[in-house]
C-alpha cells in the first residue's frame, strides 16, 4: 500500500494553522500561568514558615515574661445566678438593679458613716 495524499484548499490550510496557532498560544499561556502559581505558592510557604517562626519566637517570649513576673492570685467575682427558663429576663434584669441599688445605699450609708465620725 502506497502513501496517500490529500489536498487542503488554501483556505483550509489557514484556517488549520491558525487553530494549531491558538492552541500553541494558549499552551504556553497556561506553563506561563502555571509557573505564576509555583512561585506564589512557593513564597506562601516561605511566609507561613516565617509566620511559624515568629510565633514560637512569641511563646518563648510570652513564657519567659510568665516566669519573671510576679505570681498574683486573681479572683474573679462571682457571677450571677443563671436564668431559670420560667424565670422571665425582665425579673432577672429587675433583681440585678434592685441588688445593684442596694449595694450603693449600702455604700452611701458606709460614707455618710465615715463622715459622721469624723465630725
Amino acid at each position: 500500500m502506497g502513501a496517500e495524499y490529500v489536498r487542503f484548499a488554501q483556505s483550509e490550510a489557514v484556517h488549520g494553522q491558525k487553530n494549531l496557532l491558538e492552541s500553541q498560544v494558549n499552551l504556553l499561556q497556561g506553563l506561563k500561568r502555571f509557573k505564576a502559581y509555583r512561585l506564589l505558592r512557593a513564597e506562601e510557604i516561605h511566609l507561613k514558615i516565617q509566620l511559624k517562626q515568629q510565633m514560637d519566637t512569641l511563646a518563648e517570649q510570652l513564657n519567659i515574661l510568665n516566669r519573671v513576673l510576679p505570681q498574683t492570685e486573681f479572683k474573679p467575682a462571682p457571677q450571677p445566678k443563671a436564668l431559670s427558663p420560667a424565670q422571665p429576663k425582665q425579673a432577672h434584669e429587675a433583681t440585678l438593679e434592685t441588688h445593684h441599688e442596694n449595694s450603693l445605699e449600702d455604700e452611701l450609708e458606709a460614707i455618710q458613716r465615715k463622715l459622721r465620725a469624723l465630725q
